[in-house]
């Protein structure tokens, strides 16, 4: 039997945590709405990234990094305990990349108000670098690339 209710808690759960990607997610809240989260083991989960890796999803890189915060999640959802979502960066380093960078010089205090919340709740380096770059006059893709390499040096 297919809990959907259970399907949209963890889902939304695995969407909102950094570090996830949208196709394990759904393998992962499916599996707990039909009630199979028992076959949800450590060897599955690496074999499932691998897999990813071999089709294209994600790079060698995001699986290793992922593969923590996937054990972790899964585990807090089983135990039933709420998992705290971490931060994509901490404050400094992202406020001082925007002042590094000339980042976000085209937006308001309000705006980047709303960027330090998203990073707090742990939005994905690549919707951090899509509000960058909607306030800043700097290419899209040179942010991108800049946060990416400075979440590879904090890892």
């Amino acid at each position: 039997m297919f809990n959907e209710a259970k399907y949209y808690e963890v889902l939304e759960i695995l969407n909102n945590t950094s570090g996830t990607y949208r196709y394990t997610n759904t393998v992962i809240a499916t599996a707990f709405a039909e009630s199979k989260e028992d076959r949800l083991s450590d060897d599955w989960l690496i074999s499932h990234l691998t897999q990813n890796v071999e089709v294209g999803i994600m790079t060698y890189a995001e699986a290793f990094n992922s593969e923590d915060v996937y054990k972790k999640v899964i585990e807090s959802i089983k135990s039933g305990k709420k998992y705290k979502v971490k931060s994509t960066f901490d404050f400094n380093t992202l406020y001082f990349a925007c002042n590094r960078y000339h980042w976000f010089t085209c937006g308001d205090n309000t705006q980047y108000n709303k960027l330090f919340e998203l990073n707090e709740n742990g939005a994905s380096v690549e919707e951090l670098a899509l509000v960058i770059y909607i306030c800043s006059d700097v290419p899209r893709e040179d942010i991108l690339n800049k946060l990416r390499e400075i979440k590879q040096k904090r890892v």
